[in-house]
């Protein structure tokens, strides 16, 4: 078993015995597949989550998918149809490269420029 470490999970200070992101994810009472992560201002892929290790002052975001609706529960503006109600802004992101790596992880279908 891993000794606890102290880690920052959106904005919240806490303790875990996890020792990668995906294990902090199910401590969460989440699932691996239906989140983004943010680990020290990185973007970490989902599909890496399981191979990210938790360190010590670790700062997360974590964001999970919440489903529901209808099934075709889509939306239309200025004559083009929207699946994804999530709009994703560029200001946050060092560069392309980590913006397009959080469209592309969140699905978002409209990216804003800052």
């Amino acid at each position: 078993m891993t000794q606890p470490i102290s880690v920052t999970v959106n904005g919240e200070t806490r303790r875990t015995s996890a020792a990668t992101v995906a294990e902090l994810v199910r401590e969460l009472d989440l699932e691996p597949e239906k989140v983004a992560v943010e680990r020290n201002g990185e973007i970490a892929p989902r599909s890496t989550l399981a191979q990210v290790a938790l360190g010590e002052g670790d700062v997360l975001e974590i964001v999970h998918f919440v489903g529901g609706g209808q099934g075709a529960d889509n939306w239309t503006v200025a004559g083009r149809t929207f699946n994804s109600r999530l709009i994703v802004g560029t200001g946050k992101y060092k560069d392309f490269e980590q913006n397009a790596a959080a469209v592309e992880a969140s699905g978002a279908e409209i990216v804003t420029v800052a």
